[in-house]
């Protein structure tokens, strides 16, 4: 369950909100961080498994494109927030996996910002 905390956050005496705002640096993404939990708790493919860390690196890279798939899937119907470079770090964070590339965003970002097309720093 990924509510588990509900308890514990209700007794907070500061904005969650603006906390969360201040993490992933944009307001707009609030109303997509509300449904990700949901997602990673109920689909089939991208539900979180914890035993996805005790398997081979290959066979989580391998599960991960799985998953990547289903999120384009989904966004494609629009059940899912489009990932893109601006939001990439907030579902990373919930998806609870590792990254097929070995990177974590920011390094990627970086990357991309400093070595990317003008079309890939568009995006």
């Amino acid at each position: 369950n990924m509510d588990v905390f509900a308890e514990e956050r209700s007794k907070l005496d500061f904005d969650q909100e603006e906390l969360f705002k201040t993490v992933y640096f944009r307001d707009e993404y609030y109303e997509q961080a509300k449904i990700l939990p949901k997602m990673f708790s109920t689909d089939p493919v991208l539900k979180i498994n914890h035993s996805f860390f005790n398997l081979p690196r290959e066979e989580q890279i391998g599960l991960n494109l799985k998953r990547v798939a289903r999120m384009l899937e989904l966004s494609k119907e629009g059940k899912f927030p489009r990932v893109s470079m601006k939001n990439i770090g907030m579902v990373a964070d919930y998806s609870g996996s590792v990254s097929a590339a070995g990177l974590h965003f920011a390094m990627f970002e970086t990357a991309i910002r400093y070595i990317g097309s003008d079309e890939q720093n568009e995006e």
